[in-house]
């Protein structure tokens, strides 16, 4: 079975640039600080890596005002129940000697135990993306944890010398935001919805965490604790019904979730640079949108105006040459294609679509209806009954078709109640019982 597709970017730890910043010298710049391997005595080393993976070269790779760095690490634990026993086996040598064992000496002994145990120690390596959004003014380190993004900034600023950064600054305590956004009151704007999972605590107490199949604001469980107190510390959000994301009381973003057709490409041919870059403009043309929406619903106090960008002559020409290429070649035109070439997202490529209404009339379409049953439709319902897994890549994967017709497969199996709509992360579930019910 093939891997399944990952989103590009899995969690989100987000800062804004509060000065301008000169990248113009970024590549030379991150040359002082170059990802070398531990050696024998080291327990970590980190630095710059190739940006789009170890198979380039550039330290930085750059497509319009995105930037993407990447930060590399080498950790060679050595486990603790094995410095432990290297050392007592020091310990009771020393003992029957007569040494008396002092804490100066317990300690002196692990620290020699470690060093000893070091050069057989395995590595482990650790690579994080850093993008930086030179128009809007924000840079985003694909962590989950706060630790680990304020190291690879560090990193960061080493070689730079300065980075005027600062985290989000929400203008309410996120606690009580998301506390007000279960209760709605207020509610939550256009786009956002709440998910099914709710971490909810009272004072000190452990956090309990409340899952339902559907929304967790319409939880039972949820209304009560609410009424006893409880305040919410995370919470699972979907944006525009395609990305789902859980929101921390800390800002971080993780669990980030999106359809297959949005995620990365697997790639490991000759073709994987070109397709890592690809990768990296569909989801910051995505991600863009999404980091701007984000930053007015918490309302970030380091948030100017938000200008609409206009779409431009060029884009448009762009998808009509696009659909013209595809159907001279017997394709259809997909929106993640278009999305991949224009650096839009979901909401830009609504608008490019708005913008060549006129043209798009005359024979370019997306999400098309099913006149027909397809013809391997019943093979299709076969394998999603049999899989239990309903989305439009497993079906273009298992029956190597472009994205339109099984999309229009998918759509025809949710309209015979197969398959439930997709939900706030896109994932469908699979109504109809298996082949052997």
């Amino acid at each position: 079975m093939p891997a399944k597709p990952k989103p590009y970017f899995k969690s989100l730890n987000l800062y804004a640039l509060t000065k301008d910043v000169d990248w113009s010298e970024l590549a030379k710049q991150l040359e002082q600080c170059p990802f070398t391997p531990c050696g024998e005595q080291d327990y970590s080393r980190m630095g710059f890596a190739p940006a789009l993976s170890d198979l380039a070269t550039d330290l930085v790779h750059q497509v319009g005002h995105h930037i993407l760095i990447r930060v590399k690490k080498e950790v060679r634990p050595v486990p603790a129940d094995a410095i432990r026993r290297e050392a007592a086996k020091k310990k009771e040598e020393l003992i029957a000697q007569g040494e008396t064992i002092t804490k100066t000496l317990k300690d002196r002994l692990e620290e020699e135990a470690f060093l000893k145990l070091l050069p057989r120690a395995f590595g482990k390596l650790y690579s994080t993306k850093i993008w930086i959004n030179t128009k809007d003014k924000f840079i985003a380190v694909g962590e989950s944890s706060e630790n680990k993004a304020d190291e690879a900034l560090c990193l960061l600023r080493k070689a730079l010398g300065s980075l005027p950064v600062i985290p989000l600054s929400p203008r309410h305590h996120l606690v009580d935001a998301m506390t007000g956004w279960l209760k709605s009151d207020p509610a939550l704007p256009e786009g956002f919805g709440i998910g099914c999972v709710a971490d909810l605590q009272q004072g000190n107490t452990e956090a309990v965490r409340i899952k339902d199949s559907g929304s967790v604001q319409l939880s039972g469980i949820t209304t009560t604790a609410l009424a006893d107190g409880h305040q919410c510390s995370q919470l699972n959000l979907s944006w525009q019904g395609k990305i789902g994301f859980t929101l921390h009381h800390d800002c971080r973003i993780t669990g980030i979730s999106m359809p297959d057709e949005y995620c990365e490409l697997l790639s490991g041919g000759e073709n994987h640079l070109a397709d890592a870059d690809t990768n990296f403009v569909l989801a910051t043309g995505i991600m863009t949108e999404f980091v701007a929406q984000f930053r007015q619903l918490i309302q970030d106090d380091n948030l100017g105006e938000v200008v609409e960008e206009q779409i431009t002559a060029d884009q448009v020409r762009q998808i009509l040459m696009m659909s013209e290429q595809a159907k001279e070649h017997g394709q259809e035109l997909t929106r993640t294609a278009v999305m991949a070439s224009t650096g839009l997202g979901f909401i830009g490529l609504e608008r490019l679509i708005s913008a060549a209404s006129e043209e798009l009339a005359n024979g370019i379409t997306f999400d098309q209806a099913p006149s027909e049953v397809d013809p391997i439709y019943a093979k299709a319902k076969a394998f999603v009954l049999e899989s239990r897994r309903a989305s439009t890549s497993s079906i273009q994967r298992e029956f190597k078709i472009g994205y339109n017709r099984a999309a229009r497969i998918i759509e025809h199996m949710e309209a015979e109640r197969l398959i439930s709509p997709p939900g706030h992360n896109g994932a469908r579930d699979v109504l109809a019982p298996g082949a052997s019910s």
